[in-house]
């Protein structure tokens, strides 16, 4: 009886450190925009979002190695597996204050992340004030 009773006021005190949705509900593969690509996006382990090339289009040219990060040795590393989302805190809105990299460029983005009302991912990449939106797809 002891342990039944430590046991869910364990479960009521726990029930305020975080939002009872706190869950990731777009955790799962997405199409990036114009699906030449493919990103995991999972728990981080602490309760929010992270993201992980896994897949890349065959048809595409010259985009498999992280050839633009700014880290020499990083250079030549294989895209898929390459973290590209991370960081973000949850608001009543969304996702947000997380970093989205571009290996396009090899440069780090602000970033917020929502899911919208039609199942696509709005995910924003943020200089300043200024944001640019990316929709994603669920891919299979």
């Amino acid at each position: 009886m002891t342990a039944l009773l430590l046991s869910l006021m364990a479960g009521i005190i726990g029930a305020d450190d975080a939002p009872a949705d706190s869950a990731i509900d777009f955790a799962g593969r997405w199409y990036t925009q114009e699906e030449k690509s493919i990103v995991e996006i999972y728990d981080c382990g602490d309760g929010s979002p992270c993201g992980r090339v896994v897949w890349i289009d065959p048809d595409q040219e010259n985009v498999f190695t992280d050839d633009h990060n700014k880290d020499p040795e990083l250079r030549g590393r294989r895209l898929e597996g390459v973290m590209i989302l991370s960081g973000y805190v949850r608001t009543d809105a969304g996702w947000k204050d997380g970093k989205l990299y571009n290996p396009e460029n090899g440069k780090h983005y602000a970033s917020k992340i929502e899911l919208e009302a039609d199942g696509t991912l709005l995910v924003k990449g943020c200089v300043g004030p200024i944001c640019k939106g990316l929709r994603w797809t669920e891919a299979p």
